[in-house]
């Protein structure tokens, strides 16, 4: 199996580092990643890549955000629709 985190924390790299040392996990994706999560085996980090589904997003009928939390991904989502299509 091969797992893709989002996230250039702590927590992400907590997170990725514990999910490596499962022996069902091939490999670890982290984007964007940090330098600790770069340094893990079996843990590598890569851009944002073309396609990013977010879990657990929710939107009502006027396309407004549902359950807002950290801001972590309305922060990503800001960033990367200046780049890319956005399709809510």
């Amino acid at each position: 199996m091969k797992i893709l985190i989002i996230g250039s924390g702590g927590r992400e790299h907590s997170l990725a580092w514990k999910v490596a040392q499962s022996a069902n996990v091939e490999a670890v994706y982290v984007a964007p990643g940090n330098a600790g999560t770069a340094g893990e085996p079996k843990i590598k980090n890569i851009v944002y890549p073309n396609i990013l589904l977010i879990p657990l997003v929710a939107f009502d009928k006027n396309l407004n955000r549902l359950v807002y939390g950290g801001g972590y991904y309305d922060r990503l989502i800001e960033k990367l629709s200046k780049k890319k299509k956005i399709i809510k």
